[in-house]
């Protein structure tokens, strides 16, 4: 029975200097007890800081290996792809934060790049953030990680084997040492730039594990070689500087391939190496609740030991690995196509191809979350989740969403109340204040189990009910209703909003305009195409554009008052904006917050 696969790394990291405005580090951070272990593995890093102030070296690799190590260890995710990501934006929220405060007055800018890996069985998952770098060696063939892209995280996940070697670095080693040259180079520490670090792993059978924790993961029974040896002594070599001595991964490659050449089938298990070998990885798979096709497909047969209660879960080679539910996507290692976007027309039609920063995902917070609406204001970020009856609430400068523990039922149509928060749920509208965290205000609504819509305008209040327009004046306690409009594109709208007009997205996708209870000539002119499917409607007094997305074209159009088409914002990746459930233009009309899916997208206006 085969044994769960660890790694043996080795770090090449430069001489630092105390205090440096650049630097990169490789860190291993290991949990502090085998249940830990069992649960979450080893997370493998390498990371880049850079800033127009000094960084102290030492406080700076303290505090985020502390960061990395509490947040991933503490995290109830069972994705170890959701977990590194949480773990990575607080570190990068705490670090930059740090440097302003510790180091100088004004206000600095700070550019943190990492890449971290965990090895969960004989699964690797590799996240990156910002420009990073990834390789992987299986039978002495180095390829690049084969990553997928959303705003500045990627991410990948894939099965391994006993001998791959895996490459983490930064950008600006793998520029000086890119894998072909890597296989020849002589490299010493005295040799690298603090802008360069690499971590190599070799990945090993763990035989630290009992027999009763053995997992046979279908590997092919390894092949007798002495690559351990050569790897404890180029470790050596390289802290002592040794100029006659190749890199580690040179003579490993050599190894390998050699061995592979030779290898002959094994009766027995393997000896067991002398158990003082660095970095055991001691891990069970946690038991998961839902299957989701989504993900990869992985030949294992797969044990679910944790807590109290142990139940086996067995799968045959071709069968579909359980996971959790989870939003974010985890390719395999092996290369996919990439989707491009038809750019023939772009400068025709004005389209403005971007990457939208990624901002935050709502399953960070919660797993179970299915966040349906989104408003951005001055200082805040507001998502609502209808299904769950939730309310999630970040600051806008620094993304950390928190779920709120009391529940309104039916949550929907957030807006800007005065700069607080208003919403309807199925039994009041209400009004709430964000500094004490509660509803300060609550009003009937005439027909609320059927009212979906609420927008302010001018100091009234306006609700889209059945096929009426209802114009509500605030009065003391209480709401006075009268009829605006009744029209039948009223009934089932998927959206409005009010400037001098208002505008009605109707069921079936198009976009009407309404004055003194009327409909108007109003239509998008010079949309470049046809059948233009309306989703959202953003639009206020002082904005000076109307915003709309398209629901079936995946963007975020730009027209005037008039109805005129200006231009539109897609993605360079077509699957980046796959399900646009809403968007929210901040008061400033400076950026925009989308929603897709369970993500959040902040995208800069010009």
């Amino acid at each position: 029975m085969i044994k769960k696969l660890t790694a043996k790394v080795q770090k090449l990291d430069a001489k630092l200097e105390p205090d440096l405005k650049e630097f990169s580090k490789c860190l291993i951070i290991e949990p502090d007890t085998k249940e830990l272990a069992l649960k979450k593995g080893t997370v493998y890093s390498v990371f880049n800081i850079k800033g127009s102030a000094g960084f102290d070296v030492e406080l700076i690799t303290k505090v985020l290996k502390d960061i990395l190590h509490d947040s991933y260890y503490q995290s109830e995710n069972i994705s170890p792809i959701q977990s590194l990501e949480k773990a990575i934006l607080e570190a990068k929220n705490k670090i930059s934060g740090l440097s302003n405060e510790t180091v100088v007055n004004e206000e600095q800018t700070t550019e943190f790049n990492i890449v971290s890996a965990v090895l969960w069985g004989n699964v690797l998952y590799i996240v990156e953030f910002g420009q990073m770098e990834s390789y992987i060696m299986k039978e002495g063939n180095v390829e690049a990680v084969n990553t997928m892209t959303e705003g500045n995280f990627s991410a990948a996940s894939g099965v391994v084997n006993e001998e791959d070697v895996v490459i983490l670095c930064t950008k600006q080693f793998g520029e000086e040492y890119p894998p072909d040259r890597l296989l020849e180079a002589n490299i010493l520490e005295e040799s690298l730039t603090s802008q360069q670090a690499c971590l190599l792993m070799r990945l090993l059978v763990d035989t630290s594990f009992s027999e009763d924790e053995k997992i046979d993961f279908g590997l092919e029974p390894p092949s007798e070689n002495k690559a351990k040896e050569t790897v404890e002594k180029m470790a050596k070599s390289f802290k002592e500087g040794s100029t006659k001595t190749k890199s580690m991964f040179s003579k490993l490659v050599k190894k390998i391939i050699k061995n592979k050449k030779e290898k002959k089938p094994l009766d027995k298990e393997p000896e067991i190496p002398n158990k003082t070998t660095k970095l055991q990885l001691k891990r069970r798979i946690k038991p998961v609740k839902k299957i989701n096709a989504k993900f990869i497909l992985i030949p294992v047969a797969v044990i679910a030991l944790v807590g109290i209660i142990f139940s086996v879960i067995k799968l045959t080679k071709n069968e579909e690995l359980p996971q959790e539910e989870a939003v974010t996507q985890e390719p395999s290692l092996s290369p996919e196509p990439i989707k491009e976007p038809d750019t023939s027309k772009d400068e025709e039609y004005n389209i403005q191809r971007i990457e939208p920063e990624a901002f935050y995902d709502i399953k960070i917070a919660e797993t179970n979350a299915d966040p349906s609406e989104i408003l951005c204001l001055e200082e805040n970020i507001i998502v609502t989740d209808r299904n769950n009856n939730k309310l999630y609430i970040s600051d806008r400068g620094s993304p950390s969403f928190t779920g709120l523990e009391t529940m309104f039922t039916g949550i929907r149509s957030p807006i800007n109340s005065d700069g607080n928060l208003g919403f309807l749920d199925n039994t009041n509208y209400k009004v709430f204040d964000l500094e004490t965290s509660s509803v300060a205000q609550e009003y009937s609504i005439e027909n609320i189990e059927k009212t979906s819509l609420i927008r302010p305008y001018s100091g009234f209040l306006y609700t889209v009910a059945n096929s009426q327009i209802l114009k509500y004046t605030v009065s003391d306690e209480a709401l006075e209703p009268v009829v605006w409009g009744t029209n039948e594109e009223f009934e089932n709208a998927k959206d409005m909003d009010i400037a001098y007009s208002i505008y009605i997205v109707t069921s079936d996708g198009k976009l009407s305009e309404f004055t003194s209870g009327e409909k108007t000539t109003f239509e998008v002119a010079d949309y470049p195409y046809e059948n233009l499917k309306v989703k959202n409607i953003e639009t206020d007094l002082d904005f000076e554009n109307i915003y709309i997305s398209d629901a079936d074209k995946r963007n975020i159009i730009v027209i005037d008052d008039t109805g005129a088409y200006i231009k539109q914002y897609q993605t360079n990746e077509l699957d980046t904006w796959n399900n646009i459930k809403d968007f929210s233009v901040c008061p400033a009309e400076d950026q925009v917050f989308i929603l897709n899916n369970s993500k959040i997208y902040k995208l800069n206006l010009e």
